[in-house]
C-alpha cells in the first residue's frame, strides 16, 4: 500500500510538473535565453560607472546619483526585450530610521528612452523591477541604469538580465 502512495504521489508530481511547462528530464523553460549584463561586462569590458571600466558587477560599487553605463552596441535583444533589476545589496547599513534604494528608483534608460516600470512580476521578489521598453530602440544601443535617490547607501553585488518577462511568467524554468 505504501508503495502505491509512493507512486501515485510520484505520477501526481510528474503530472503538475507537466501542467507547469516543466519537462521533468531538464524542467527547462522554452523561452529564449537569458542574457546576463554581468557576464557582458566581463566579457566586453564595455561597462563603465563613473568613466572608470567595470569588468565584474559583483565588485562594482554604485553609489546614490551614479550610474552604470553599458554599451550593448548590436547586441540582439530582440527576443528578450525586458530587462530585469535584482535586489541590489548595501555595501555598509544605511544609517538607522533609513532605507536603502528601492527598484523603483533607479532611472533606466536605452539609447536615452525611458524605460517603463512594469507591473511586479510573480517570479520576482520584492526588490526586484522588471523594465520594458514598448519599443526597442534602435542598435547600436547603450544602457544606462542609474540611481536618482539620494540613500546613504554604496550599492554592491549589481544584477541585471535581458529576459522575455511575458515567457518567463508563462512558462516558470523552476520546478519547485
Amino acid at each position: 500500500m505504501a508503495e502505491r502512495r509512493g507512486l501515485a504521489g510520484s505520477l501526481l508530481a510528474l503530472l503538475g510538473l507537466a501542467g507547469a511547462g516543466c519537462r521533468p528530464d531538464t524542467c527547462a523553460s522554452p523561452c529564449p535565453p537569458v542574457i546576463t549584463v554581468g557576464e557582458l561586462c566581463k566579457a566586453s569590458n564595455a561597462c563603465t560607472i563613473g568613466g572608470g571600466i567595470v569588468s565584474n558587477l559583483w565588485n562594482a560599487t554604485l553609489g546614490p546619483s551614479q550610474a552604470l553605463v553599458v554599451e550593448l552596441g548590436y547586441l540582439d535583444i530582440t527576443e528578450t526585450p525586458d530587462l530585469v533589476l535584482f535586489t541590489f545589496l548595501c555595501q555598509t547599513p544605511p544609517p538607522a530610521g533609513e532605507t536603502g534604494p528601492l527598484p523603483d528608483t533607479f532611472l533606466v534608460t536605452m539609447n536615452g528612452v525611458v524605460g517603463e516600470h512594469v507591473a511586479q512580476s510573480p517570479r520576482r521578489s520584492l526588490y526586484d523591477i522588471d523594465v520594458r521598453w514598448p519599443v526597442l530602440p534602435a542598435a547600436p544601443r547603450t544602457l544606462v541604469i542609474a540611481r536618482t535617490d539620494s540613500t546613504n547607501c554604496d550599492l554592491t553585488a549589481l544584477a541585471a538580465t535581458f529576459v522575455d518577462a511575458d515567457c518567463e511568467n508563462a512558462h516558470p524554468a523552476s520546478c519547485e
